[in-house]
């Protein structure tokens, strides 16, 4: 989430051979499978009741993306936008792959929360909630106070490790999907390439589903596909989505908690040399 998945999304819809929908259940689905398969009171729990189990999940997961099809006929492939780890739901698809610097992650996923009163849940909503007061009582508070903005230090250690966590899974998948122990197909996209270059990115998207780029439409700041079409307003869904946004809110709590948790990360990431940042 926060990685630029709503406009890779859109960058797909250009073409007319791809239908790309909405966020759609099947991360929520998945992790209840998987909640499921661990109850050891239930049948379900061993085989060949699990495998039953998993068949129906794949069988669910393809009938919800095939529908997606009525919102766009004409078009060859289907999917939708799931904003979760890097794990294949069904066997012989196509995945793309989005990965962000993990402290603008952070950044943008905090902003958004505060936007919408850290509909997350407990235990931010109340361990942030004067953060959040003071976000919407002014929209521009932590612009002007930038120093404030990550001082809770559950939420950035938190936010590391959840960072951490999808990019190592992801990792680990397009490692197995690259050594041939998969049966998908992924396309790693980093978002700050496709800041500097989304027309090579996106005609490297195309070509990775066999279709011609020639056909897509243009980018533009109408459809929302063009970089830069973001802006300045904290408290709207598309904010700022520049590169090492997070350098304006940075603070030593901040570098000293988020090191701590996933340095290690952003190194094997490349988006650092060493934790001398």
């Amino acid at each position: 989430m926060r990685s630029g998945t709503n406009w890779v999304a859109g960058l797909l819809n250009l073409h007319p051979d791809i239908n790309c929908v909405g966020e759609g259940p099947l991360g929520h689905l998945r992790t209840t499978i998987d909640q499921v398969k661990r109850l050891d009171y239930l049948y379900t729990y061993k085989q060949p009741y699990t495998g039953v189990l998993e068949e129906g999940f794949q069988e669910l997961a393809r009938r919800l993306v095939i529908s997606l099809s009525r919102e766009k006929p004409e078009a060859v492939w289907v999917g939708d936008n799931t904003s979760r780890q890097l794990w294949p739901y069904v066997p012989g698809t196509c995945h793309f792959y989005v990965l962000r610097d993990g402290r603008d992650v952070l950044t943008s996923w905090t902003f958004h929360q505060l936007r919408i009163n850290f509909d997350i849940g407990e235990p931010f909503r109340t361990s942030m909630a004067s953060h959040t007061q003071k976000f919407l009582g002014d929209r521009d508070y932590f612009t002007n106070n930038p120093e404030q903005l990550f001082t809770d230090e559950a939420w950035v250690r938190q936010s590391a490790r959840t960072w951490k966590d999808y990019y190592l899974t992801g990792k680990h998948v397009l490692a197995r999907e690259a050594a041939g122990d998969m049966d998908i197909r992924v396309c790693a996209i980093r978002y700050e390439e496709l800041l500097t270059n989304a027309e090579r990115e996106r005609t490297k998207m195309y070509h990775f589903l066999d279709l011609d780029p020639a056909t897509a439409s243009p980018m533009s700041t109408d459809n929302k596909t063009m970089p830069g079409f973001s802006h300045n307003r904290p408290d709207w869904f598309h904010r700022s989505g520049k590169a090492g946004d997070w350098k304006n809110y940075v603070n030593d709590n901040f570098r000293s908690w988020f090191k701590e948790e996933a340095g290690d990360a952003l190194i094997e990431a490349g988006y650092e040399e060493n934790n001398n940042w």
